[in-house]
């Protein structure tokens, strides 16, 4: 099976979306994120950033209006399965112009039908933290609407200071989020 996690780390740690990935990955790997071994029982056999996930920060701030209409005529269009006949070049060639047509004003990779393998994913799975995608990062953690903390859990850890809440000042404009695909 596959998760997904996201990966809070401070920003002097990486001055780019590329060093920050590629800070994230060195982390993971050198804390024994995912090594199972003879002599050392890990739950986690692989990941690597984005894979599946891919994207998901950008379309996690798009319209979800717009998302969900563009999925639905894609669906109704072509089908989501992957196979022989269509691989994920294909499904992106067919995907681009429907997607262009909800957002013209798209600038970058399409957040859909990525290569899910690419071990260090693509520019946009590592984002400094804004206003708007600390809002919504804090759906994925158990906690109260009103209170204005992150907690480490399940789904979500922050490297550089774990265990503690955080407020909103202390995580926005100052850290990265990176989205991490594991199998288990």
């Amino acid at each position: 099976m596959h998760g997904r996690l996201f990966v809070l780390t401070d920003k002097k740690n990486a001055k780019t979306s590329d060093e920050a990935r590629h800070f994230v990955y060195q982390y993971l790997c050198d804390h024994d994120f995912a090594s199972p071994s003879r002599f050392h029982e890990s739950p986690i056999d692989w990941f690597v950033i984005g894979g599946r996930w891919s994207g998901e920060l950008t379309r996690l701030q798009m319209d979800r209006d717009k998302l969900a209409q563009f999925e639905v005529e894609f669906e109704k269009l072509y089908g989501w399965y992957i196979n022989k006949d269509n691989d994920e070049k294909k499904r992106y060639a067919q995907a681009e112009p429907l997607f262009k047509k909800y957002f013209p004003d798209f600038k970058g990779i399409m957040p859909y039908w990525r290569d899910s393998y690419q071990i260090y994913g693509y520019e946009d799975d590592a984002q400094i933290v804004n206003e708007e995608l600390f809002k919504i990062l804090r759906t994925f953690i158990n906690i109260d609407e009103d209170k204005e903390a992150l907690l480490d859990s399940e789904g979500f850890v922050y490297l550089d200071k774990p265990n503690i809440e955080l407020k909103k000042e202390e995580i926005v404009g100052k850290t990265w989020a990176v989205v991490i695909d594991f199998h288990y």
